[in-house]
């Protein structure tokens, strides 16, 4: 089993960039974004804690495992990771958090490295129940200036009118 690493923080602190560093070292496995929609090549954010986990209703429910299996595997993020659906199916999860370790290992497994990272800032809402069910788990938080945070997600969006403008540089 390997050791899970999630990078967490606001949107626009710097988890992409730190998230990309990491995953260039060779003991680490991240999902990395390889679709032509998707701006930014980088670490892939699965937002599993924020969007998909319990959304199909409890996983001991064989046809609720099955639903949500053929959900997850579809996705860009499950998809990139290369784990057939069937080795989970083999598996039988009863919980969301199993069946995300058992992909996220599968993978670490398969790069052949002992850590394996996760990057969703909204995770941060997350840490408690994800440091129950990942008790072996590394977090890396970061923290930066509100006001460069702020700049940049107004910059991101179009709404950074005049760029050189001191009090929003970052």
């Amino acid at each position: 089993m390997a050791t899970p690493i999630f990078i967490v923080e606001w949107r626009r602190s710097g988890t992409t960039w730190l998230g990309n560093l990491i995953s260039q070292n060779n003991n680490v496995a991240s999902v990395m974004t390889n679709s032509s929609f998707i701006k930014d090549i980088g670490v892939y954010e699965s937002l599993y804690f924020v969007r998909l986990a319990g959304k199909f209703g409890d996983l001991k429910n064989y046809n609720n495992l099955i639903h949500f299996v053929d959900f997850f595997c579809s996705s860009d993020f499950c998809l990139s990771t290369g784990i057939d659906k069937e080795i989970i199916y083999n598996e039988r999860p009863k919980t969301y958090e199993e069946l995300f370790r058992i992909v996220m290992d599968r993978f670490a497994q398969k790069m052949n490295v002992e850590f394996w990272l996760e990057k969703s800032p909204s995770h941060s809402f997350h840490v408690d129940e994800i440091s129950h069910y990942y008790v072996d788990a590394k977090f890396i938080a970061i923290k930066r200036d509100k006001i460069g945070q702020l700049g940049s997600a107004m910059k991101m969006n179009g709404l950074l009118l005049n760029p050189t403008f001191a009090l929003f540089s970052s």
